[in-house]
């Protein structure tokens, strides 16, 4: 999801952007992007929009 935002973010600077999407992180710790269409609605929270889950990833943290 990470670097989907930032894609997102970039996007509008580009005549045709191709972003993937997080679906296929197994351990992604961060909410997925909305998606409506078939296209990414970018988040109106602040930066890249990242908003992390509850998650064991990073255990120690």
């Amino acid at each position: 999801s990470c670097a989907t935002l930032a894609g997102i973010a970039l996007a509008p600077l580009c005549d045709w952007s191709d972003l993937d999407g997080p679906w296929l992180t197994t351990n992604n710790p961060f909410k997925n992007p909305e998606m409506l269409g078939g296209r990414y609605i970018p988040t109106t929270l602040p930066g890249l929009g990242l908003e992390g889950i509850p998650t064991t990833l990073f255990p120690y943290s």
